[in-house]
């Protein structure tokens, strides 16, 4: 995952619209950025059951273990949000999954609705995106397979 990180940040960095001084100012590279890291923890952080039930477990024995897996399996992937940005192979344009910013900035969760982060996107940005009509409330789900 530090190479998929690595990659969208250099991609990022090569991208003309994340140097485009009307986008960059409205905050396009630093929101791709943040996005970026976003992702890439998602990936690489423990889930909060994990850890506190490795912290009960103590030292690790076969049925810890077992214990262990039983809470890790409990966590159910496809019920959690897991919004995505890609830059494209053409190395100028991105797409978005399951991003879902309401006019506020704020990114929201595509299934539950609820709240992820408050602000990650400037309003400005937000206008902008919708201006050239960049969908940042589309169910994904529902794309053709």
């Amino acid at each position: 995952f530090i190479q998929f990180l690595n990659s969208q940040l250099h991609d990022c960095e090569q991208s003309p619209y994340c140097g485009d001084p009307d986008l960059t100012g409205a905050g396009l590279k630093e929101f791709v950025v943040k996005f970026a890291i976003l992702m890439a923890k998602e990936f690489t952080q423990p889930s909060l059951n994990i850890a506190k039930a490795s912290e009960d477990i103590g030292s690790i024995t076969e049925e810890n273990l077992k214990e262990l897996y039983s809470v890790a399996s409990n966590r159910s992937w496809d019920e959690c949000p897991h919004p995505y940005l890609f830059f494209n192979q053409d190395g100028h344009t991105m797409t978005f999954m399951g991003l879902w910013v309401d006019k506020d900035g704020n990114l929201i969760d595509a299934n539950s609705k609820i709240e992820i982060q408050k602000q990650f996107m400037t309003k400005n940005l937000r206008e902008l995106m919708n201006v050239n009509k960049v969908e940042l409330m589309e169910e994904y789900n529902k794309w053709k397979k």
